[in-house]
């Protein structure tokens, strides 16, 4: 009987553990063209249209000041050094609103090819840490998740 009893007690115990599971910050959508398979087959490596400026503090790995820089070169219309400098900020500090201004830029190919699933998979990571502005692009491409 104490087994039994046990057994009702765990079964309810994580009963409610999974009912009260956090959810994801993402539903993913499922009415999009591109399934995440579809937008990995499609990223491209990021090809540079023009010179670039380096940055020490891009290769320093300081996430904000390299977001900074981007920044400033963005509204230089010097497109391939700020694409560079997103990248940086991006891939080695995981400075999300870099990720996603990178997406932009490969979304119109402004200082770079212009690549969809580049973009798509950019504002995904975004997305999954919390972005909504994020999620609402890489719907609005046509990701379903």
């Amino acid at each position: 009987m104490k087994k039994i009893l046990a057994l009702i007690a765990a079964g309810v115990f994580l009963a409610g553990c999974v009912s009260n599971a956090p959810k994801s910050a993402v539903d993913a959508p499922k009415s999009g063209k591109y399934s995440f398979a579809d937008v990995q087959d499609g990223i491209r490596a990021m090809n540079l249209q023009g010179s670039v400026v380096q940055s020490d503090a891009c290769k320093n790995g300081n996430g904000a000041m390299c977001l900074n820089f981007a920044d400033s070169m963005y509204s230089k219309h010097d497109y391939a050094s700020a694409a560079n400098a997103y990248n940086a900020a991006c891939t080695l500090s995981q400075n999300f609103p870099a990720c996603q201004k990178l997406a932009a830029m490969f979304e119109k190919g402004e200082g770079v090819e212009q690549n969809k699933f580049n973009a798509i998979d950019l504002y995904r990571i975004s997305c999954y840490y919390g972005y909504k502005d994020a999620c609402a692009n890489m719907r609005r491409l046509g990701y379903n998740g």
